[in-house]
């Protein structure tokens, strides 16, 4: 909190200049505010979508199985096997993803097509990612003539071709980024390299599985059986973190308002273990499968026991399942356990590989378990702004990790320009797993350097929170946001809507839930009948802020709507994600340079007459101070007409402790340096990319 800029949609916000947004609903058929008509000229210019489509995507209307690619191919395949009588393997993947794609294919080869099916899932942390030799082997071994991969092979050229050689034909179904070489199988199912507004675009690995079903079932008669994977499907590709756009809206969609309804045993038993709020529709959220059902599903691949959860969705009995679902709970919990540990150790200098001045952070220990680095290499990019990796011991002087990116880098080119490191790789923009050496640690660190550097002229974005919309607190009424449920599901892609109220009085703050680790604040602001009206908002795991909510008079508040009910009273809270000390007022004309669709305002922008005298402040208050004392300085600035938010206050800290003006000490203290000469601020990288910002879209200051 307090130390992100805010950023909005600028050009396709109108409504943030001062003018009316697009004419969204000219017949006003839902009777939309004015803050989500802003919303829906975001999103509706994302994807392929008209406002009813949007509003009520229809599974009448997912695109044809042909039309993807190799699709014919495949069903040809599958369909020679079954006539023959082939034993057929899927060879799915550990996570949630490859867990849900491997139950689909599986479950409608053996129930519909009664064939003679197997499926293999490789072992996390003893066989890694998709095909190797030793597990292609052992199932060529095991009489299969025939394998199905789901959710992987795509980067399986070698062991394709190692399987054909000991004639097991493969039929590749994925989703993932397709390399130089294309695997030389009998069928290629894969998606991803389709034209920008193909609704497969961007199908997951349980969506492309999904759509092989349907083929099947279309070719067998039999189309109406499909239906009753959506809920499977949903929770996968909710899982993996796919734009929700074209087809996959309408699975997700489909997929939430059917769940709790789902003839999945399994699912339905995880499902009834972990209770769901349902929405004005009567489904679930797209937020409570991502946080509450797809770790259940992850947690068991993670501790290497990725089995379990298939089982779980596999098994008809309900309490055979409900057992599984427990141990399912049980493996998360375990997991949680090992991830905060690991996260807790992995900012500790002896397990940071790189310098300061790289451009990624790469935490490493021998010991560390292998199946939650990739959560806790996320946290990371939260602490560093940098692209960052876990790593952990393998064989033969090998480590693994799992590395997560920052928004502009492109972590899979960063890879591939540094392939000569590497063992091997894979993954996306954001996101990778890889194996390296442990003797080419450092020259993989300067080749990832070496690629960083093509983007020292166009300034990475700094930490940041894009924000939809302004909202008049008097629109946050309970049938408007009733009216957001028409959005779900939310997710990448379409992210849940984060609004704007630039101006609100703190009446008081304290501390709520188990260890007081949460800010429950009570806001107030004046309606327009001129009477004073309250809204209350939560900060989770925000505490350390507490003091500084407490002494903030007036506040612009970034966040998300929800709304509650307690004693039969239902009410709008705000789900706070970011706080502005001081009135937060919008600057028109000062635009982000990184991106000429943003606007920023000069509460989040540093000038070297605002650091002149947030220097001569601090240098003349005490040779050591501390937080308390940054707000008092914050004060005595504000005293002397110097307006200056929190946020610049730490920015210009960290300018003055990248110059050597200040040293940072333990437990919050800064300590003054005395200066003999001059210091020039265009030496500060900080800086100079904070004010890059300032410039307009042809680069003038």
């Amino acid at each position: 909190m307090f130390d992100k800029q805010w950023v909005y949609y600028s050009e396709k916000n109108k409504n943030v200049h001062g003018s009316s947004c697009p004419d969204i609903d000219p017949d006003n058929k839902y009777h939309l505010p004015e803050f989500i008509k802003n919303l829906l000229a975001n999103r509706l210019s994302l994807g392929s979508f008209t406002l009813d489509s949007y509003f009520n995507p229809c599974i009448d209307n997912l695109s044809s199985p042909f039309e993807i690619d190799g699709m014919m191919d495949a069903v040809d395949r599958i369909l020679m096997a079954q006539e023959s009588d082939e034993k057929v393997t899927v060879f799915g993947d550990y996570d949630c993803d490859g867990i849900t794609a491997t139950f689909v294919l599986y479950h409608f080869l053996t129930k519909y097509m009664n064939m003679n099916v197997d499926y293999y899932i490789p072992n996390r942390l003893t066989e890694g990612y998709g095909m190797s030799e030793q597990s292609v082997r052992k199932i060529a071994d095991s009489g299969t003539t025939l394998i199905i991969t789901v959710d992987n092979g795509i980067a399986a050229a070698n062991e394709i071709q190692l399987l054909a050689e000991m004639g097991v034909d493969v039929v590749v179904t994925d989703h993932h980024k397709k390399p130089e070489i294309i695997p030389d199988a009998c069928a290629v199912v894969d998606p991803v390299n389709s034209r920008e507004n193909d609704p497969n675009k961007y199908l997951a690995g349980c969506g492309v599985a999904f759509k092989l079903v349907c083929a099947l079932a279309i070719e067998l008669g039999i189309p109406e059986v499909t239906e009753a994977y959506i809920p499977v499907v949903s929770v996968g590709t909710i899982g993996d973190s796919v734009p929700l756009l074209g087809d996959n809206r309408i699975i997700v969609r489909h997929g939430l308002e059917h769940m709790v309804d789902t003839t999945v045993t399994g699912l339905k038993a995880l499902l009834e273990q972990m209770p769901a709020r349902k929405n004005s529709s009567g489904g679930v959220t797209g937020s409570y499968i991502m946080y509450s059902i797809v770790p259940k599903i992850n947690a068991a691949g993670r501790l290497g026991n990725s089995q379990m959860a298939l089982e779980m969705l596999l098994c008809e009995n309900m309490n055979q399942a409900s057992e599984l679902a427990t141990r399912l709970i049980d493996e998360n919990t375990k997991r949680q356990e090992k991830e905060s540990e690991i996260a807790s150790q992995a900012t500790n200098a002896q397990n940071i590989l790189t310098k300061d001045s790289d451009a990624i952070v790469i935490a490493y220990n021998k010991d560390w378990h292998h199946g939650v680095i990739g959560i806790v290499a996320s946290r990371l990019v939260e602490k560093f702004n940098k692209p960052s990796f876990v790593m952990a011991a393998a064989e033969d002087n090998t480590i693994v990790g799992s590395g997560r990116s920052v928004d502009g880098f492109d972590l899979h080119a960063a890879l591939t320009h540094a392939k000569e490191y590497i063992v091997k790789f894979g993954g996306h923009e954001a996101a990778c797993g890889l194996t390296i050496s442990l003797d080419n640690v450092q020259p993989f660190i300067e080749k990832i350097n070496e690629y960083a550097q093509s983007f020292t002229d166009k300034q990475l974005p700094p930490p940041h929170i894009v924000i939809d919309s302004l909202v008049d607190p008097e629109e946050l009424t309970v049938q408007n946001i009733e009216l957001l449920d028409k959005m779900e599901p939310f997710g990448m892609g379409n992210p849940e809507p984060v609004l704007c109220i630039p101006s609100l009085q703190v009446e008081r703050c304290s501390l709520v839930g188990a260890d007081g680790k949460h800010v429950k604040i009570r806001f107030s602001y004046i309606g327009s009948n001129n009477e004073k009206k309250y809204i209350d908002g939560i900060a989770f795991s925000k505490s350390a802020f507490a003091p500084l909510i407490g002494k903030t008079k007036k506040a612009g508040v970034v966040f998300t709507p929800s709304i509650n009910t307690w004693n039969g009273v239902t009410s709008v809270s705000l789900l706070i994600t970011d706080i502005c000390d001081g009135e937060y007022s919008i600057d028109k004309d000062l635009r982000c340079v990184y991106n000429d669709a943003y606007i920023t305002c000069r509460g989040f922008t540093l000038d070297r007459n605002i650091l002149a005298h947030v220097y001569k402040a601090m240098s003349s208050a005490s040779q050591r101070f501390g937080q308390d004392d940054i707000m008092k300085i914050r004060d005595t600035l504000q005293n002397h007409g110097i307006n200056c938010t929190w946020y610049i206050l730490k920015t210009a800290l960290a300018v003055f402790t990248e110059l050597g003006l200040i040293k940072k000490l333990n437990k919050g203290m800064y300590e003054c340096i005395a200066q003999q000469d001059r210091v020039d601020l265009a030496a500060s990288k900080i800086f100079t990319g904070n004010t890059a910002q300032r410039k307009d879209n042809n680069g003038l200051q």
